[in-house]
């Protein structure tokens, strides 16, 4: 690697000094060893690494939402808060039950966190008498590139309504739909009776 960084900036030096720029009194460059030492600091530097590093240190949690992923079943966030603390900068759970109706609406706010890959800003779950639903939010448009890793629930595939790059939908007696929001870069798994 070394041995080809001097090679980069050996010829850059020399294309700079073949075209004129370092030459003369007027010139950003009068000597050749100035070139080279801005050129290595300039491909040396630690802002190149620091990328890499930051996005290194990023939480993987799919496992935590794989569920999603398997005919959109019910994410349990309270695995991921106790598990990775450290991936969570906020957690609220607000219940108002009402009856047999737990209405309980759990959100976790995420710090430096990816899934398959891709990075999460937050994860929502809403829990109700016969309907629930997860809702993933993510940082940048790639997350798209997910929607063939989640599969349609295996005993509905006969009740199927619509299977597309939004996401699907299965009718009969139970409800299951995913949906693949482009605009607002989340992923929603609704399931209910």
């Amino acid at each position: 690697m070394r041995n080809n960084i001097f090679k980069i900036m050996v010829a850059t030096v020399s294309i700079a000094t073949l075209s004129g720029c370092a030459s003369g009194p007027d010139s950003t460059y009068s000597k050749m060893g100035d070139a080279m030492k801005d050129i290595a600091v300039a491909v040396l530097s630690p802002a190149s690494q620091n990328t890499t590093n930051t996005q290194s240190q990023a939480t993987e949690i799919g496992r935590y939402i794989k569920p999603m992923l398997d005919g959109c079943d019910f994410v349990e966030l309270d695995k991921l808060v106790q598990e990775q603390p450290g991936a969570i900068a906020d957690h609220q759970k607000i219940s108002k039950p009402q009856g047999d109706d737990p209405n309980e609406t759990t959100t976790v706010i995420l710090k430096d966190a990816v899934a398959f890959g891709y990075p999460l800003q937050k994860i929502e779950t809403y829990r109700g008498y016969n309907q629930f639903h997860s809702k993933l939010f993510f940082k940048n448009d790639n997350f798209v590139n997910l929607r063939s890793a989640f599969k349609v629930p295996q005993d509905s595939e006969s009740d199927l309504t619509r299977n597309d790059i939004n996401g699907y939908q299965v009718g009969g007696y139970e409800f299951v739909a995913l949906k693949f929001d482009r605009q607002n870069r989340t992923v929603r798994c609704d399931r209910g009776i």
